[in-house]
């Protein structure tokens, strides 16, 4: 006999609305919450839903702290896509931070 369970694939996506709770909750200016709203969208645009995640925004907000950023935000983003390469993840942080000025 075949097998009667029936599966569905739950999609979720994290909304800006639950990541502006989150970078509400931990305090985060406005210019930091701007810099990571721009991440998150640019890293899913770029390397897919699988990039992002809430447990990312405390650290993406402290990296941001830093005098120099880059080596900790390409940190970041090596840790959750391990598949791609250091140069491309070199590419990507120094296009956001030209982008947000830092």
């Amino acid at each position: 006999k075949g097998c009667a369970l029936k599966v569905r694939l739950i999609e979720t996506r994290l909304s800006r609305a639950v990541l502006d709770e989150k970078l509400e909750v931990i305090g985060a200016s406005e210019t930091d919450r701007t810099k990571v709203r721009l991440w998150y969208v640019t890293s899913r645009l770029v390397y897919g839903e699988e990039s992002i995640s809430l447990r990312l925004v405390e650290p993406i907000v402290e990296a941001l702290q830093r005098p120099n950023p880059q080596s900790r935000l390409r940190e970041i983003l090596l840790a959750k896509m391990p598949t791609i390469s250091m140069i491309a993840s070199d590419h990507f942080v120094a296009g956001f931070l030209a982008r947000v000025g830092s």
